[in-house]
């Protein structure tokens, strides 16, 4: 599944057409960037979210012992940027040491942050 995403980012961008390896990296990089920084947009808007549900709630979990909507979406966030290094980290393996790894790696990312902005998304459907 992840391989097919990863298809489908490069060729929606044509980072795989450039002139070399340097370009296609660059390329992908650039690619990484963007979806980092519309995931990174989303995140506000869910937080805010979060913030207002906890709000909404009047503290009834929280002084229960349980974690708030918002201390839930930054574990949450935490232990998902910990998965995306590891994983692009596996996925890059297959190029180890050479010209394409870093390619490999931001096309992960890029693949990997996507789909945890969809995830994003759908929590503000929830609340």
């Amino acid at each position: 599944m992840l391989l097919i995403a990863l298809a489908l980012a490069t060729a929606a961008d044509d980072c795989g057409d450039k002139d070399n390896q340097a370009a296609m990296t660059m390329c992908e990089k650039a690619v990484a960037d963007r979806t980092d920084a519309e995931m990174n947009r989303v995140w506000k808007t869910v937080q805010a979210s979060m913030q207002q549900a906890d709000r909404d709630d009047g503290g009834d979990r929280v002084g229960k012992g349980e974690p708030s909507y918002a201390q839930a979406l930054l574990a949450s966030q935490r232990a998902w940027l910990a998965f995306r290094d590891a994983q692009c980290r596996i996925a890059s393996y297959e190029w180890r040491g050479g010209s394409m790894e870093p390619f490999a790696y931001n096309q992960c990312l890029a693949a990997v942050t996507a789909a945890r902005t969809q995830q994003l998304r759908e929590l503000l459907w929830d609340h």
